[in-house]
């Protein structure tokens, strides 16, 4: 609150920031007019205020002050100190977001190392919350097309594909599918999953029922609407070096469909993976969905996650759901038999 509350009040007195007209990379932060910092705001001021309580919350003020030392004296510092960090962030944060747009227009100029960046960024920004500011920009601007299809002018990649599939001629443009997600249909309905199996064949005997249970319930959203978070969430902090292969997988997934002509949209507006694959590919097959790629490049994707993942969880003995150790206070916790 105070540091969104400071960038909202320096920015709007510069007249950089209009809370009734907001530009691009700007948005309501809890109720506050301000930049769009998404999670990686979070992360900062979560760093800021552990670091500062870790140092002050032992503090002893002099004696005249002393109702305000220890843990007391914690927010007080925070809040200026956050304070201080939405200044810095109202100089800074800008530049950031004026190179991630910068790193937009690059993907739009070169093809298919373009889609490469796409996928990856896209991915790679996930745990930050700022995987927003590279797909955004392409689905809704310019930056992701202009054309004129059955008479209207159209702008932005889901606006163009939704045109497309409303229209009786138009056939489909692999420039306007790499930008609707069509190489995640690859690693959410295919990869992914392999990887939710590495999890069940390496858990621990004891736990494979368990695992299972939570494996299906991740996948099936996955597969079905494209939520992959679930099951990206499960392995991304216990085991960056899986979140960093599957982040390169998906690079290579937006390269593969963007040369073999794939366009199948990802997206959730088109509902999903498997119900775009179902509505916009099998049955727009007539407007060059080129949906049968699918067929072996979705089996290749499954194979390779799945003993990759079960290769370094083996390999480094990465605690992946289903793995954990059970602790001593779970064991004293466990019914015992009395004979």
């Amino acid at each position: 609150l105070a540091m969104n509350n400071v960038m909202n009040i320096l920015l709007t007195s510069l007249g950089i920031l209009d809370p009734a007209a907001m530009k691009t990379g700007q948005s309501m932060v809890m109720g506050i007019a301000s930049l769009d910092t998404g999670v990686f705001g979070g992360i900062l001021v979560g760093l800021l205020v552990a670091k500062l309580h870790n140092k002050y919350y032992n503090i002893q003020l002099p004696p005249v002050l002393g109702i305000f030392s220890g843990t007391k004296f914690v927010p007080m510092i925070s809040l200026l100190a956050c304070s201080a960090l939405g200044l810095v962030m109202s100089v800074v944060w800008p530049f950031v977001q004026t190179g991630l747009g910068f790193m937009g227009e690059i993907i739009y100029d070169t093809g298919m190392a373009g889609s490469v960046i796409y996928g990856l960024a896209e991915r790679a920004l996930l745990p930050f919350g700022l995987h927003h500011f590279v797909y955004l920009p392409f689905f809704f601007t310019s930056l992701g097309g202009v054309e004129t299809i059955d008479g209207q002018t159209v702008q932005g990649a889901i606006n163009i594909y939704n045109a497309i599939l409303g229209s009786p001629s138009t056939p489909f443009n692999i420039e306007v599918s790499r930008f609707v997600m069509n190489g995640k249909v690859i690693f959410a309905m295919f990869g992914l999953p392999g990887a939710a199996l590495a999890f069940y064949k390496t858990a621990l005997p004891k736990n494979k029922k368990k695992t299972s249970a939570l494996m299906i319930a991740i996948v099936v959203p996955c597969i079905l609407s494209g939520i992959t978070e679930p099951l990206e969430y499960s392995f991304l902090f216990i085991a960056p070096i899986l979140y960093v292969f599957h982040a390169l997988m998906a690079g290579l997934a937006y390269a593969l469909t963007y040369i073999l002509q794939f366009n199948v949209a990802g997206s959730a507006s088109f509902g999903g993976p498997l119900l775009s694959l179902i509505f916009n590919g099998i049955m727009g097959a007539a407007k060059g969905s080129n949906w049968q790629v699918i067929l072996f490049l979705g089996p290749i994707y499954f194979v390779v996650y799945h003993f990759v993942f079960k290769f370094i969880i083996l390999k480094k003995d990465i605690k992946t759901p289903g793995r954990e150790e059970e602790s001593d206070d779970e064991a004293e916790k466990a019914p015992r038999t009395v004979i």
